[in-house]
Formats: structure tokens, C-alpha cells, sequence
């Protein structure tokens, strides 16, 4: 008997191929029942694509229907992301962030930009200062008829609390205020078609920073997630998909480098920070930027040979390495 690793079906000796699924089974068959062990593993397939992972046999059900709904097709979703490396450049002197993105040979692929908002953080800012400044005044105001009516020690009471109400009242003005920077992903500069859009989800990105990934139709596809206090150690990055099941891990790619970089020390502050893709213990991809004066990075995902990690994801998440660290 031969057992296909993609969809766990068994067949004669001597079948080419598996009919469920189309699995070449000189590649991806196992042979069983003849004395040879057979991993106790289910292959989780996605359908219309050759990409699979093995999941132990108690995997339970939705897990499992997750897994296949994380290896899409994003060669279906569009021929742009059929590939392995993606290089990313970002535009200089732009007030907003906008990178151009080019496959290996330099062709270009798609253009991203994540707005500035320069005109809702103005008007955050002036809502605040009329806030604070507005706030203490009355507050002043309001001590002082207190004070002359029942006492200087009341009035001082009243002064120290309403400035602590103006303080709070300010941060609840900013946050409110604060606008959310998404980050689109279209053909071209043209902006025309949209391929992809990173939402931020928090305002406040403490102690975790949360990001939703939409496909051009608006479905969402996957999830980033953040913790702010990693940053301290080791950056780190949380991808999972649409359903939350954990795809992978973005890491700096050393921690003595990344630790040398938090010492303050001016020489290694120009230390370039790199990222590594960890499924487990198993590298799947790499972000790395060049060195070059301007912002030049190098997206490479060969190391996922089965295509298991969808790469809009894998750009979508090379994009957040750079503008979501503010390097």
C-alpha cells in the first residue's frame, strides 16, 4: 500500500498518482503495511495548491479546517505574489511612507504607502492644547471663587484636583483624536487597484500592537500582533490567520545583536536590523535590509519550499518589520 502525504489516502502499489487530491505519490507517497514506519500525522492540504503541512493525529477539527484555510492559493488571489523574494524600497524625503516594491529582477510589483494624516494630527494636537491650557484656566478660575468662599486650604484642594481632571481629560482628547495609519497596498503609484490594506487595530499600543490583514475584497486573511515590551529584548512579531491559529514568529535575527543595539552605545546603533520567519525551530523566510545610504530591504521566503506561509502575509509582514518598527 502507498500512503499519500497530502490527504492521508491510501492506495495500491504501482499508483502514479493520488486521485483525491492530484499528489504525485512517487514524491509525496509513503510506503505502509511492509514493515517501513508511516509518520502518524495528518497532511493538511490546501486546495488547488501543492502546499501541505503535517499535523499530529489529536489535531482537533477546527484546527485542522484552519490550516487548510491558511495554505490558500495566493497565486490564485493574484500572480503577483508568486514568488519567493520581494525587494522593497522605500521612497526618501516623502512625508508619507511609500515603498516600491520589485521582484528579484527589478520589475516593479505593487506601491505601499501608509499616509501621514498630517491634518488629523494637527487638529489632535490643537484639541489637546485648547484641552490642557482651556482646562487649567477655568479650573483656576473655579479654585479661586472656592478659595474666597470657603478658604485658601479648600481652593488649594480644588486647584490640585482639577489640574489632575485637566490631565486626564487631555489624554482622553488625544486618544480619542488619534487617527489610525493604515497601510494600503496597490499595482502602482496610480493607486488604481488595490491588492491588500494592513489595519491598525489600537490606538493605544500598549502592551500589544494588533493589525488585521484584508485581501482587495475587504475578507480578512490574517492577523499581526505585537508586544511592545519584547521591544526591550528581542523584537518580536505574532503572525496567525484569519481564524487566529499561529502561522509563525518574526524575530530580530540574533539576540546578542539585538541586545548590543539597546546599550546606547552610537557605534552600534548602526548595526542593521534583520529579521528571520520561525515556524517552531525551522527558519521559513528572511528580511533583510541592504547596505546602502537609502531604505533597500530583501524579502525571501525560498526557505519555504511547500509555499505553507501565504506570502501576501510574508509582505504584508516585510512591510511592518520596517514602518511598524520605525526604522
Amino acid at each position: 500500500m502507498i500512503f499519500c502525504r497530502r490527504c492521508g489516502r491510501y492506495y495500491d502499489n504501482g499508483t502514479r498518482s493520488c486521485g483525491a487530491c492530484g499528489a504525485d505519490l512517487k514524491v509525496n507517497g509513503h510506503a505502509s503495511f511492509q514493515g517501513t514506519p508511516v509518520t502518524l500525522a495528518i497532511a493538511v492540504a490546501a486546495t488547488n495548491t501543492g502546499a501541505s503541512v503535517e499535523m499530529p493525529l489529536d489535531t482537533p477539527l477546527d484546527t485542522l479546517m484552519d490550516a487548510t484555510q491558511t495554505l490558500s492559493s495566493d497565486v490564485e488571489a493574484n500572480p503577483l505574489f508568486d514568488r519567493d523574494k520581494f525587494l522593497l524600497r522605500q521612497k526618501a524625503l516623502a512625508i508619507k511612507e511609500k515603498y516600491y516594491v520589485t521582484d528579484d529582477a527589478g520589475s516593479p510589483l505593487m506601491f505601499v504607502e501608509r499616509p501621514a494624516l498630517l491634518a488629523q494630527q494637527l487638529m489632535m494636537l490643537a484639541a489637546v492644547a485648547v484641552t490642557f491650557f482651556g482646562g487649567n484656566f477655568v479650573m483656576s478660575f473655579i479654585a479661586r471663587l472656592v478659595g474666597s468662599a470657603l478658604g485658601p486650604g479648600v481652593g488649594l484642594i480644588f486647584s490640585a484636583v482639577g489640574v489632575i481632571a485637566v490631565l486626564v481629560l487631555s489624554v482622553v482628547v488625544f486618544f480619542s483624536l488619534m487617527p489610525k495609519r493604515h497601510i494600503s497596498f496597490y499595482t502602482d503609484d496610480t493607486k488604481t487597484e488595490k491588492m491588500l490594506e494592513i489595519q491598525q487595530l489600537n490606538k493605544l499600543e500598549f502592551p500589544y500592537a494588533n493589525f488585521n490583514i484584508l485581501d482587495k475584497t475587504g475578507n480578512l486573511i490574517g492577523k499581526f500582533r505585537k508586544n511592545i515590551l519584547w521591544d526591550y529584548i528581542r523584537r518580536r512579531w505574532d503572525v496567525m490567520n484569519a481564524n487566529g491559529l499561529h502561522l509563525c514568529t518574526a524575530k530580530e535575527d540574533s539576540i546578542i545583536l539585538s541586545l548590543l543595539r539597546r546599550t546606547g552605545i552610537p557605534i552600534f546603533l548602526f548595526l542593521r536590523t534583520n529579521f528571520i520567519f520561525l515556524r517552531g525551530e525551522d527558519v521559513i523566510g528572511e528580511f533583510n535590509r541592504k547596505l546602502t545610504l537609502l531604505d533597500r530591504y530583501v524579502l525571501d521566503m525560498t526557505a519555504d519550499h511547500g509555499r505553507t506561509f501565504d506570502r501576501r502575509l510574508a509582505l504584508a509582514l516585510g512591510v511592518m518589520l520596517d514602518t511598524g518598527e520605525r526604522r
